[in-house]
């Protein structure tokens, strides 16, 4: 089994990528997407540039990521489908940061589902927090200081590992254990859990 038959299982559809904060979503999912040859989408990127752009909404946006707030549900939904239905996504994607939470699966869901997508499969980046914290002291984001990232990963204990729950009751979620490894070692371990579903 190989890349190309990843490829071709995947189809159009979409790969998630879910972790905490800080737990490489971005690193990996660029990787992946190089590895596939799919668009990465992170969706923190895409609301941070609505924000540097200066809209009304972008200016919405803010106030709930200043605050390591969710972006409520309604927001994030006209934002979202408006941005996943560019035609560069429709050979299918790898999405970093969304759904967050369980309420946000089905919203997902109804997005692909108008462009005839669905999830295929979603990749945990299971990271420790000793080693989140001493990646955040690395960092120089504005949303990635102390009270920020406490609040931060409090929203991903209390949001997000609940919907981790139930992609997994729907064997939908590969668990990456990341603990001490390099970038380069959680890629290929990823690579050999999606050629693995080819069997």
């Amino acid at each position: 089994m190989s890349i190309a038959d990843v490829q071709a299982l995947i189809g159009h559809d979409v790969i998630l990528l879910v972790g905490s904060p800080l737990s490489g979503k971005g690193t990996q999912g660029k990787l992946l997407a190089k590895a596939l040859d799919r668009p990465y989408v992170s969706s923190g990127d895409l609301f941070r540039d609505e924000v540097a752009s200066g809209s009304a909404l972008g200016q919405q946006i803010k106030t709930y990521m200043d605050s390591g707030e969710l972006i409520p549900n309604d927001l994030t939904t006209t934002f979202l489908t408006t941005k996943l239905s560019d035609s560069i996504y429709h050979k299918g994607m790898i999405l970093d940061g969304y759904p967050r939470n369980i309420s946000h699966l089905p919203i997902l869901e109804n997005i692909l589902t108008k462009l005839n997508q669905r999830i295929f499969i979603a990749i945990y980046l299971d990271v420790s927090k000793e080693q989140l914290n001493k990646r955040r002291a690395q960092r120089g984001r504005t949303d990635d200081d102390a009270d920020t990232f406490e609040r931060r990963y409090a929203v991903f204990q209390e949001e997000t590992l609940p919907l981790i729950d139930v992609l997994k009751s729907r064997n939908q979620l590969i668990k990456i254990e990341c603990h001490s490894k390099s970038s380069a070692e959680i890629n290929q371990q990823i690579l050999s859990e999606l050629i693995s579903l080819c069997k």
